[in-house]
């Protein structure tokens, strides 16, 4: 699932201007596997898996597969419907650099919820 998310997020004109500042790579960990995301000027330019050789990462999105099963349902149930309702009940950890994480994060937020709608499983 997370593998569309480059497709779904470049579709949209809209995301990609609101993330239009935006350069950076993250790390979305999901239970035990992670994923390297890379943004270029808004658009997700690479989606790779976490693994060698180590690449730089700005900050971590960390919860378990659990978790983001629940938020990336149709309609999930509330303290899994946002990325701080996640992190005020202790779902998602974010570890690196908050200071990026907040600055965009509405951004971050309509990214992860473009697999909202996926049909496929994680």
């Amino acid at each position: 699932m997370i593998e569309h998310l480059a497709e779904r997020v470049n579709a949209n004109a809209a995301l990609v201007r609101r993330g239009q500042y935006l350069n950076t790579t993250f790390l979305l960990q999901v239970g035990s596997e992670g994923w390297l995301v890379t943004i270029d000027r808004g658009r997700i330019a690479s989606v790779a898996r976490e693994g060698l050789p180590l690449v730089d990462h700005a900050f971590a999105l960390r919860a378990s597969r659990e978790a983001w099963s629940e938020f990336w349902q149709r309609v999930p149930k509330p303290g899994f419907h946002d990325l701080i309702a996640l992190t005020k009940f202790r779902h998602l950890k974010v570890e690196g650099d908050i200071k990026l994480f907040m600055t965009h994060l509405r951004y971050f937020k309509e990214v992860l919820a473009q697999l909202r709608t996926s049909e496929v499983s994680a």
